[in-house]
């Protein structure tokens, strides 16, 4: 009895999907992180906020830093124009010259300077303060991250915290403690001097003429010293009227 032969067709193999199907050696398998739920690490919505709003806070604080320098270094070169004038007429100047006997150009030049230094005491002074507002905001946001904290492992962190978590600190008034306050002091003390410098030749003719110069100093550094108490308290007023608690 002949034996069937069962003839099937041969199984045709497409290698090409083979080779697409089968794992590449350098190829890893996908990271559980990509799928991973970017809340089951316990950040809220609320706590990604915060983060961003810190770092964006902090990176605003650091550029009004390099502002205020720039500021400060802008008026350094303005502060010496009045010397640089003084010296590019020295040869036409007698040698009898002195503080009270300086040429009129000098001396406009100086009260000139003196007004544009007491404008930008002014704007320093108003940078600074923002630089403390933004301060006070990185110190609520550390204190949110602090006290969150606290509230999912019971731990407090305020043990490895130097920096504050207080809201209100840095203080807007003026202190010798402060960052930069000897440059408000220095600023002060250049523009009263050039003041002085200009009313002691205005009035060079006059019986008093020391007298009236160094009352225009006095006045001059108080005038700076009480602009900048006022500008601070309506700085402070400012940050408690808009903030939230």
């Amino acid at each position: 009895m002949d034996r069937q032969v069962n003839s099937h067709p041969p199984l045709e193999v497409d290698m090409e999907q083979l080779e697409h199907a089968a794992p590449k050696p350098d190829e890893e398998p996908p990271s559980k992180i990509e799928n991973e739920d970017p809340h089951s690490s316990g950040m809220t919505p609320t706590d990604e906020f915060m983060l961003a709003e810190y770092k964006n806070i902090s990176a605003a604080h650091f550029d009004l830093h390099q502002g205020y320098r720039s500021m400060f270094r802008f008026y350094l070169g303005i502060a010496a124009i009045p010397v640089t004038v003084f010296a590019f007429i020295l040869k036409d100047v007698a040698k009898n010259a002195s503080i009270g006997a300086l040429p009129n150009v000098v001396s406009y030049v100086a009260t000139l300077i003196s007004i544009i230094g007491f404008l930008m005491f002014l704007a320093l002074a108003n940078i600074m303060f923002e630089i403390m507002f933004y301060a006070r905001t990185v110190n609520g946001t550390r204190q949110y991250f602090t006290d969150r904290a606290l509230e999912l492992n019971n731990k407090d962190l305020k043990q490895y915290l130097l920096l504050p978590g207080d809201m209100n600190f840095p203080r807007y008034g003026m202190s010798l403690l402060q960052v930069y306050s000897w440059q408000y002091w220095m600023i002060a003390l250049i523009n009263s001097c050039y003041l002085l410098l200009s009313v002691k030749n205005y009035t060079r003719d006059w019986p008093n003429s020391w007298a009236w110069s160094v009352g225009a100093f006095i006045a001059f550094m108080i005038t700076h010293l009480l602009f900048h108490f006022a500008l601070a308290n309506r700085k402070e007023a400012e940050t408690t009227r808009i903030k939230p608690l």
